[in-house]
């Protein structure tokens, strides 16, 4: 009798042990299908806010550097039209290159050359009163042979270091013409890649509490 009903109670383990485990296996299972589920569906959301995010984040960066970047197009295409009908009279070309000068936020230097250089009576005109070095030929920059060579088009040179700041700048540089379409000189305004990178402040994301996000390269950016 002992035995028996030992073996009856081994018995009610047995099929009380499987039937935890048919019951827990279908739980575990749908658990974990469940947790996949919630992460990968999570992750997509994440991702997509993220994207979304910093898509209107670049957007408003790309439209704020626009509006800075308008006033010194503009004070460019105003200087290339008033010097191509004038003669080069260095004292309103003076005049005209420090009024021009003022006001532009990302600009550190606005100027003119002629096309003639200045050892050989050229003029050279900058808006902080800077005077080339003796014999140096202005000419062979390549913000000036960019200008040369594309006439009718702004062109922004490789990222350098600046002479006077030491900082990372571009230039940006546009031909001047006379009457007859040859070039007379050339207009360039240098920017400083810092004061282009303030705007980055303007961005959705707080470095601090959020994932590192890969920012544009500048450097690729205003590089033609």
């Amino acid at each position: 009798m002992v035995a028996k009903k030992n073996d009856k109670q081994m018995s009610t383990k047995k099929k009380s042990r499987k039937l935890f485990l048919g019951m827990l296996c279908p739980l575990l299972t749908v658990t974990i299908v469940g947790c996949a589920f919630f992460y990968s569906v999570s992750s997509k959301i994440i991702d997509y806010y993220l994207t979304s995010e910093l898509s209107y984040s670049l957007s408003n960066l790309n439209s704020n550097v626009q509006d800075g970047m308008r006033p010194i197009t503009t004070n460019m295409d105003n200087f290339v039209n008033f010097a191509s009908q004038t003669d080069d009279d260095e004292a309103v070309l003076r005049v005209l290159v420090q009024t021009l000068s003022k006001n532009l936020d990302y600009a550190s230097s606005f100027y003119y050359t002629t096309s003639k250089k200045v050892s050989d009576g050229g003029l050279f005109i900058h808006s902080t009163n800077f005077v080339l070095p003796e014999g140096f030929d202005i000419t062979k920059r390549q913000w000036y042979v960019n200008a040369v060579n594309n006439k009718n088009e702004f062109n922004y040179s490789k990222p350098y270091e600046d002479a006077d700041t030491h900082k990372q700048a571009v230039t940006i540089s546009k031909a001047v013409k006379n009457s007859r379409g040859m070039v007379k000189g050339v207009v360039a305004c240098d920017i400083l890649l810092d004061n282009l990178l303030k705007d980055l402040e303007l961005l959705l994301f707080d470095v601090e509490d959020t994932e590192s996000i890969g920012m544009p390269d500048l450097d690729l950016a205003l590089t033609v």
